[in-house]
């Protein structure tokens, strides 16, 4: 029966933008204080979940 088939599903991505925007995060973050210190720490994690939720997408 067609009604339980699930549709293939194909994603494409031509670089991880995340990854290289997570490089530079971290690169600023030892010359970084105050306000703006935790500013790009939470970056970080909002960053570092994203990839996260990338790598448990299927591609195909």
């Amino acid at each position: 029966m067609g009604i339980f088939l699930k549709p293939e599903i194909i994603i494409f991505k031509e670089s991880n933008s995340a990854e290289e925007h997570l490089a530079k995060l971290e690169e600023l973050l030892p010359r970084a204080t105050g306000k703006v210190k935790e500013n790009i720490q939470k970056e970080i994690i909002l960053t570092k979940a994203g990839i996260d939720g990338e790598k448990k997408v299927l591609y195909a």
